[in-house]
C-alpha cells in the first residue's frame, strides 16, 4: 500500500530529495503519518484509503476530502498486513519474544530509566500494549489503548545508540520466526516511523 510518493528529480542530488516519516501516531481508527514536511496522510485502517492534509489547523487537522485516495485494484486485493502475519495470534507470539529480549537486553538496560521502566510494571502488559498496537497498525480489528509514544518515552532519554540495540532485538526476533522480508520491511518501517518521538537522547 503507497501511502505517498517522492518524485525525483533526475538532474538534482537524488538523496536531498528524499522526504522522511517524521512522525506516526494512531488516532480514531486511522493511522496518522507525518512527513518531514509536515504534510499529514490519514490512513483508514479498514478501507485503507489515504486521505492528505498539507499542515494542522489550530483548531486540529481538517483532512481535505479532494485528496483521498482509494487503494488500486491490486492493492485492494492484496491481504492486509494483519492477514499476512497471521493474525492476532502469531502476532502476540512474536511479541512475547521481542519483549522478552529487549527486556533483559543489557545495552537497553544500562540506561538507568529505561531499567527502571522495565520493571516498574510486570513484563505481561508491555506485551499486551504491544500486540494490540501491531494487531491496530497491520489492519487488524484491535484499537491501541496505550499512551502515545513519545509521551511515553519522553522521561527515557533514549539514545540512537540504543535504539541500535532495539532494531536488532527486534531483526533477531523477526529472523526467529522466520517473518517474510516484505512484512519485515513494512513492520520496520512502521517502528522506525517513531523514531524521532522515542529517540530523545543525543549520545
Amino acid at each position: 500500500m503507497t501511502i505517498f510518493t517522492n518524485r525525483i528529480d533526475p538532474t538534482l542530488e537524488e538523496d536531498v530529495q528524499w522526504v522522511f516519516i517524521k512522525a506516526l501516531n494512531i488516532r480514531d481508527g486511522a493511522l496518522v503519518v507525518t512527513s518531514e514536511r509536515d504534510t499529514i496522510y490519514r490512513v483508514d485502517l479498514k478501507t485503507k484509503t489515504v486521505t492528505k492534509s498539507e499542515r494542522p489547523s489550530p483548531a486540529g487537522v481538517k483532512w481535505q476530502a479532494t485528496t483521498t485516495h482509494p487503494p488500486m485494484p491490486s492493492q485492494a486485493n492484496q491481504p492486509s498486513l494483519y492477514e499476512r502475519l497471521g493474525g492476532i495470534y502469531s502476532i502476540a507470539t512474536v511479541v512475547d519474544n521481542f519483549i522478552d529480549r529487549v527486556m533483559t537486553d543489557p545495552r537497553l538496560n544500562d540506561n538507568p530509566a529505561v531499567n527502571e521502566a522495565h520493571h516498574r510494571v510486570p513484563p505481561a502488559g508491555f506485551k499486551y500494549l504491544v500486540t494490540e498496537m501491531v494487531g491496530w497498525v497491520a489492519g487488524g480489528p484491535q484499537k491501541y489503548t496505550g499512551r502515545p509514544m513519545r509521551e511515553s518515552h519522553e522521561q527515557l532519554n533514549i539514545t540512537p545508540k540504543e535504539w541500535e540495540a532495539f532494531m536488532d532485538d527486534f531483526q533477531q526476533t523477526l529472523d526467529k520466526f522466520g517473518v517474510p522480508a516484505p512484512e519485515q520491511a513494512e513492520l520496520k518501517t512502521i517502528v522506525n516511523s517513531t523514531y524521532g518521538d522515542i529517540v530523545i537522547g543525543k549520545s
